[in-house]
């Protein structure tokens, strides 16, 4: 937090990131382990930097703002003096409770992987290899192991866990000659620590906060604490709409008492319009006006409307600006949400100078840039094309 108070923390223009200017000073303050620095190491290349860096903005620590076309870091100081205030076990159970029921799991992947839970899926069957050890005993992992878990991207997951205390990980580094930079960090073992033991029933009853599947995570957990089976509870809770809050079952565990953490819950729907540059080339744009209770679905109609398409295939939203990822709205016809009609304007948590892509036409497919330009607190208005650079390309071209 200090550093960011100290320097303007201007985000990469693809994935609104941490720039490498920014990385290294910051690995050296950290003191990081088992990162990467080479000139080409990007943001996800450091997990603890990584972890954070999605932590802070989970709990609004940090948000993102327009300057000028940039998109910057900036501190919240009433969020971060809360945050303060806590007690250290509390801190750590309110991140910790963030990091596994609220956080989007996709945007801790390293980059070049684009599917999550194949991550839990992978871990397992590589771990289920080898023997049960008992509790405490450290796990060597073999060669290959070591290499197909880290072309799968578990290298960042486990040191997430490791941050949380679940478990220690040492790496194999090598430096580049005559500069003793690191080149590269490897697996080479892994010591379960009884924390994990502890916190795993918690851990595997709040699991499908994420949406992902609990049998996966059950036999991870089986088989990294070396027990017998963990079972689940079979019985519905009473309540079937109450979600299991991982921080109060967490609370009994701990010595000492546990009883505030940060409010992580929206600050409530924006109230106003919301102006939206829409771009198929950097010549060929549209500015449009929405107001803030108008759906995708109004603004899937308005773009069609000003890039005169007919509207005649399905689309998604993609609010990662990311085709085909699982951070989609999509449209009406689709065989499974959710959809744009459900998506809200100003429940999205759109910030000034936030990007994100509208697919059109997966067969031909047409992207459009949508670029956040203003979100004006005012009473709304009739929505409308407000400016327009260059003609509309042909939808069917030699048709």
């Amino acid at each position: 937090m200090d550093y960011v108070k100290h320097h303007k923390i201007k985000l990469t223009k693809t994935r609104n990131l941490l720039t490498k200017k920014d990385l290294r000073p910051l690995h050296a303050h950290l003191a990081e382990h088992g990162a990467l620095l080479t000139k080409k190491a990007n943001q996800d290349d450091y997990p603890l930097i990584h972890l954070l860096f999605h932590l802070a903005l989970t709990l609004r620590l940090t948000r993102k703002s327009a300057l000028n076309n940039d998109t910057i870091l900036i501190l919240n100081p009433e969020m971060i003096d809360t945050f303060k205030a806590l007690r250290p076990p509390e801190q750590y159970v309110t991140m910790l409770d963030v990091f596994w029921t609220k956080m989007d799991w996709g945007n801790l992947q390293e980059r070049r992987y684009n599917n999550v839970k194949k991550i839990i899926t992978v871990l397992l069957e590589e771990i289920e290899k080898l023997e049960r050890l008992p509790q405490k005993e450290v796990l060597m992992l073999e060669e290959s192991t070591i290499e197909h878990l880290q072309l799968n991207g578990i290298r960042s997951f486990l040191c997430f866990w490791s941050y949380f205390g679940f478990m220690n990980v040492s790496f194999e580094e090598t430096a580049i000659a005559d500069t003793g930079q690191l080149l590269q960090t490897e697996i080479k073992s892994v010591e379960l620590k009884p924390l994990m033991q502890k916190l795993s029933k918690s851990l595997l009853d709040t699991w499908d906060a994420h949406g992902n599947a609990n049998k996966p995570m059950q036999d991870f957990f089986s088989v990294l604490i070396g027990g017998s089976e963990l079972e689940m509870d079979e019985e519905p809770a009473e309540d079937e709409n109450e979600e299991l809050s991982l921080f109060a079952m967490l609370q009994p565990l701990f010595e000492e008492n546990v009883v505030n953490t940060l409010p992580v819950e929206d600050s409530g729907p924006f109230h106003g319009n919301i102006t939206f540059k829409v771009s198929l080339f950097t010549s060929c744009w549209r500015r449009i006006q929405l107001p803030a209770s108008a759906t995708l679905l109004d603004l899937h109609r308005w773009i069609q409307e000003a890039f005169a398409f007919d509207d005649d295939h399905m689309y998604s939203f993609f609010m990662d600006g990311k085709r085909f990822s699982e951070y989609a709205f999509k449209s009406p016809m689709d065989c499974a949400g959710p959809y744009v009609q459900e998506a809200v304007l100003g429940k999205l948590d759109l910030y000034e100078g936030m990007r994100f892509l509208y697919l059109f036409d997966y067969g031909d497919e047409w992207q459009f840039d949508i670029f956040v330009e203003k979100l004006a607190e005012e009473e709304e208005e009739l929505p409308g094309i407000l400016a327009v650079k260059g003609e509309s390309p042909e939808q069917y071209p030699g048709w």
